[in-house]
């Protein structure tokens, strides 16, 4: 019978798992928005929610990169609107 302690380890690595999953999901929803030419105010909105999907997996690095990349295509949206 597993150990209580292994239990919680592989339930957490499944969770932890599912987020990383999730954020990368978002990550090719824009690339593929980029690549069709979406808006800036499209992409600025689809760059944040990939931040917010690295935080929630509790990954700092592509949080700290998606959240300057979002800066930028936000910052780029406000500089030329359609």
């Amino acid at each position: 019978m597993p150990s209580r302690a292994s239990v919680v380890a592989l339930a957490a690595a499944v969770t932890l798992s599912g987020c990383t999953d999730q954020a990368a999901k978002v990550e090719r929803k824009f690339e593929i928005a980029k690549r069709r030419g979406a808006s800036p105010e499209e992409l600025c909105k689809i760059a944040r929610e990939v931040a917010e999907a690295y935080l929630e997996a509790e990954n700092e690095r592509q949080y700290q990169f998606w959240d300057v990349s979002a800066d930028v295509q936000c910052t780029s949206a406000r500089l030329d609107p359609l």
